[in-house]
């Protein structure tokens, strides 16, 4: 139904504005999609067509702006055998030979001339050619967007039958609405009488509404004064972590970006297979939508002869005894009067009894049951403190490793970077190593390879063949025996390595070479 009406206004506005404006339907929808492609509205050119029409007249008598205009474009307003051409026609040989001027004031100057302001909307289509008009009308077919004009005379009957329909429902209800309103004006003149009654019982009413409210209203500021701290505390706790309420907000924005995935995912297969299959049912409604509408035309007119049948059968039938019932319910209307008069004395009594249930029994046990809560909200509050405090004492230390942790492999990483960056020439590690011995002589340096460099203190020298050592004035030398003897004890060492490669090495590689030269050094060193 909601697809017939919509389909009906469209072919009604077609009808209604292609007559308004001066134009035929076909040309109509046409136009209206070349306006739309050329960024205006075809509703607009209602007053550009009546200056049109003004010129066409001056330029048929050969006098004023309209005879200068025409002449200039080299159009007749009149056909070969002397008859007025229609505003359609007209129009488009207008726009097509301002089209085949050059772009300037003179082309604007014409238009406002020949369409008034409305000529001046037209420039972004007057600027195109006479090959874009013919393209676009040809487009405008393709689509399907010029629909017959026995689809139109479809459409139209569809809106008159439907609109005939409306009121014709519309005067129905009318009808029963004045049949009823004599029973709703006594109805409404028992109540004016016996206000009074119902005014007392309402205001019973809204007195123990009003307690009852009164009460709630204390219980819920407290409770809200104690959500408030709680919120404060919230809102402290969100000032001081920061840091983490940024990283919970990238964790929902990765999130939405994966909603929008999925999204755009349901678009592409809505686009690739559930759409060709819509287009396909519209294809199909629109081929069959004369036969249809005439179909929903002859159904109505079924239905709103069936409305009159019932509405006579009600009219004559039905309402002559609900008139009957009206008047035997107006004679009753003491006795109604009786019974609720003392209905609301009895509800009233009710009420009264209720509230004094409450009054005096339950609500000295809920202040009784407040007067001992009340003392132990700084206790619960101060538990509930506590809990957050080490909730956020956890957090914080739980972020802390993670930070820690992350910045050492920010440093492992930055430290690969600039290494690996480096010229071939320049990729020196230097790594200590440490070695402890507690037997004889281990744990000191042995220089039968030599060292450009020595830290100070004890050395072994001459141990595979004798060695020229640069010693400072007044060191000592202590003899092979002294040597041997001696109990150097335990110490550790330090050894600075320096691998130099003249090609680029990767991370494990100068492992590999670091771990070599160790070994080296053991072999050296004797242990």
């Amino acid at each position: 139904m909601g697809m017939a009406k919509e389909a009906a206004s469209t072919t009604d506005r077609i009808d209604k504005l292609s007559q308004k404006i001066g134009m035929s339907r076909q040309g109509f929808q046409e136009w209206e999609f070349i306006l739309s492609q050329s960024g205006t509205d075809i509703e607009k050119l209602q007053a550009g067509f009546k200056t049109l029409n003004q010129r066409m007249d001056e330029s048929a008598r050969n006098t004023g702006k309209g005879s200068a205009a025409f002449n200039q474009l080299g159009i007749d307003v009149k056909d070969l055998a002397g008859n007025m051409k229609s505003q359609e026609q007209v129009f488009e040989e207008s726009v097509r030979a301002l089209q085949g001027l050059p772009d300037g004031a003179e082309k604007s100057r014409l238009a406002f001339e020949l369409f008034g302001k409305a000529g001046l909307e037209l420039m972004p289509l007057l600027n195109g050619t006479a090959e874009s008009v013919d393209e676009m009308k040809a487009k405008a077919r393709e689509l399907g967007l010029v629909l017959s004009d026995e689809a139109i005379d479809a459409g139209v009957a569809f809106t008159d039958t439907m609109d005939q329909l409306e009121r014709s429902f519309k005067s129905v209800f009318t009808q029963i609405g004045v049949g009823v309103m004599p029973i709703l004006t006594k109805f409404a003149d028992y109540l004016i009488a016996n206000m009074p009654t119902i005014q007392k019982v309402i205001q019973v009413a809204f007195d123990v509404m009003a307690k009852v409210i009164s009460v709630a209203v204390d219980w819920i500021s407290k409770i809200a004064d104690w959500i408030g701290k709680l919120v404060s505390l919230v809102k402290d706790w969100a000032v001081d972590n920061k840091a983490q309420l940024t990283n919970i907000k990238e964790i929902f924005e990765t999130a939405l970006g994966k909603i929008v995935e999925v999204g755009k995912t349901m678009w592409e297969f809505w686009k690739n297979n559930i759409l060709p299959i819509l287009l396909e049912w519209f294809e199909w409604i629109k081929k069959h939508l004369p036969t249809v509408q005439s179909t929903f035309q002859t159904v109505f007119s079924k239905i709103v002869d069936v409305a009159k049948a019932v509405w006579s059968f009600f009219k004559e039938n039905i309402l002559p005894i609900l008139q009957r019932f009206f008047e035997f319910a107006s004679s009753k209307i003491p006795l109604v009067k009786s019974i609720f008069e003392t209905a609301f004395n009895i509800i009233k009594n009710v009420v009264e009894i209720v509230w004094g249930i409450f009054k005096n029994l339950l609500l000295p046990i809920l202040k009784a049951l407040w007067d001992w809560i009340s003392p132990h909200i700084p206790k619960v509050q101060k538990v509930v403190e506590t809990a957050f405090d080490a909730i956020f004492w956890v957090v914080d230390k739980v972020v802390g490793v993670f930070e820690a942790v992350t910045k050492a492999i920010k440093t492992a990483i930055d430290w690969l970077g600039s290494w690996n960056d480096k010229p071939a020439k320049d990729k020196n590690v230097n790594v200590n190593t440490n070695y402890s011995s507690s037997s004889q002589a281990r744990g000191k340096p042995r220089y039968a390879f030599g060292t450009n460099y020595h830290r100070g203190g004890l050395a072994i020298v001459g141990e595979l063949g004798p060695e020229l050592v640069h010693l400072p004035r007044g060191a000592k030398v202590d003899t092979a025996s002294q040597t041997k003897n001696n109990k150097l004890g335990e110490t550790n060492i330090n050894q600075k390595i320096t691998i130099i490669s003249p090609e680029p090495m990767s991370p494990s590689e100068t492992a590999r070479k670091s771990l070599q030269a160790q070994r080296q050094l053991v072999m050296e060193w004797g242990f």
